[in-house]
């Protein structure tokens, strides 16, 4: 399998990002394939080589990287009113109000940004409700990058990977 160009990409970014990707889950050994598309299911890299995408950006691609028509107009229709305004919106109400209806545990939500901003509100939640400020993690899991929850190392070996991670 021929991964060159990622190799190349690889050596130029590692003169100018920490480790030379933007997150240490994305550090694979000797060096990541630099994805440069999707087509449905899969991902394919910068030489060509086609991989069965796994990850889907950690959740909001579960459908997959080539969107059916009916998502494309409805992306394209929200688009079209303006990207971000940073104040409340009838589709986010909208959207909650279908969340909580077909969720039946769920009577209200809050939408973020996050796996991370969503663990940081998660365990906000739950030392308000319960006043205790110990949580538990697992070890060798992902929680998130706040300082909180941040837990490295594998199963076999708990050592966190660099300097700064408790």
């Amino acid at each position: 399998m021929n991964r060159s160009t990622s190799r190349d990409l690889y050596d130029r970014a590692l003169d100018v990002l920490p480790g030379g990707v933007n997150s240490s889950v994305r550090a694979t050994r000797p060096y990541p394939a630099f994805v440069e598309r999707g087509d449905g299911a899969h991902v394919i890299d910068a030489d060509g080589n086609r991989y069965v995408d796994y990850v889907m950006g950690y959740g909001p691609l579960l459908l997959g990287h080539d969107l059916p028509e009916s998502v494309r107009a409805a992306v394209q229709s929200t688009l079209s009113g303006g990207p971000m305004y940073g104040a409340p919106t009838e589709i986010e109400v909208e959207l909650a109000e279908f969340v909580a209806r077909h969720v039946p545990s769920v009577e209200m939500c809050r939408f973020v940004n996050s796996g991370t901003e969503a663990t940081v509100s998660a365990v906000r939640l739950a030392r308000g409700y319960t006043g205790r400020e110990k949580i538990v993690v697992m070890q060798g899991g992902y929680h998130g990058a706040q300082e909180s929850t941040l837990v490295e190392g594998a199963s076999d070996d708990p050592r966190p990977s660099s300097p700064g991670i408790p």
